[in-house]
């Protein structure tokens, strides 16, 4: 109810959060807000309240939701801000939410898989699939969700784009649901994008927008406006181009001052408002 209240621009969205104060599950009501700030990149105070949650579900007892939301920032890391500096930072990130409790088929296992893939840890990577196939070789999440973002992701990082495509097909069945959390289809668009596979890369974006209601403050929404922008300049369209990143800019409104995606975001679409020569064509960006 707190979300879909941000969602529609409803005043009583801060009447939820005062209702979930002191409540058993107070910490799934301070993740969402965390989700909601890392979405409109606030992500120092999003960072904040993703601890705030883990600590909150510690007291209850629930070391594995806890390690789960702090896989959630390893998440982000590997999303927004891949540096040469991720791969220690989803690292360490991961040792703080320390070990979950929940088993090797957990979301928040399958966040840190990812995430280590994405900033190029294949080994451990590797590891929490491996051990996942080993203990739940039939389950869906593992074969559909699991195995194949984190396979698709590690082909990503590598370059190996048809690759990445292929390990992502599996994926097909349950991507726009909740657990799937929509990031196949944002793996694949990307992966289409850097081809050059241009028609093929929008077309994954923009199905991911149209299915933002499954996970609608997934981190890969506002990436996905980003991703299809670039592959509409590139496509040559850009019209479409300059109304999506002017979309994606409003989503970014107050987003920090340093938060890198938007700063990136803003410096392409100014370079648009510049007449186009060879000079400043916009190539495939990583």
């Amino acid at each position: 109810l707190y979300q879909l209240s941000v969602l529609a621009g409803d005043a009583t969205a801060s009447q939820h959060v005062a209702w979930a104060t002191g409540q058993p599950r107070e910490y799934d009501m301070v993740a969402a807000q965390a989700q909601i700030a890392m979405y409109e990149g606030r992500w120092r105070r999003g960072e904040e309240l993703y601890r705030r949650s883990a600590d909150l579900a510690v007291t209850r007892g629930l070391r594995g939701t806890a390690a789960g939301q702090i896989a959630h920032l390893a998440w982000l890391e590997a999303l927004y801000r891949p540096d040469e500096g991720l791969a220690e930072r989803v690292r360490q990130t991961i040792a703080r939410g320390g070990t979950s409790d929940d088993g090797p088929v957990a979301s928040g296992r399958f966040r840190a898989a990812v995430a280590l893939a994405l900033a190029g840890d294949r080994t451990e990577a590797l590891a929490i699939v491996d051990a996942a196939e080993r203990r739940s070789p039939e389950s869906t999440y593992v074969r559909t969700v699991l195995g194949p973002a984190t396979r698709g992701a590690i082909a990503l990082h590598d370059d190996r784009l048809a690759e990445a495509v292929s390990a992502l097909e599996p994926a097909r069945a349950t991507e726009v649901g909740g657990l799937g959390a929509l990031l196949t289809l944002y793996l694949r668009g990307e992966a289409y994008r850097r081809q050059g596979a241009w028609a093929d890369a929008m077309r994954e974006f923009e199905r991911l927008l149209a299915k933002r209601g499954a996970d609608p403050y997934a981190p890969m929404v506002p990436m996905s406006y980003l991703g299809l922008a670039r592959a509409q300049v590139a496509a040559g369209d850009l019209e479409k181009s300059r109304a999506t990143y002017q979309t994606l800019l409003e989503l970014w409104r107050d987003a920090d001052a340093d938060f890198a995606p938007r700063i990136i975001a803003q410096a392409e679409y100014d370079r648009l408002a510049a007449p186009m020569t060879a000079a400043n064509q916009p190539t495939p960006t990583r």
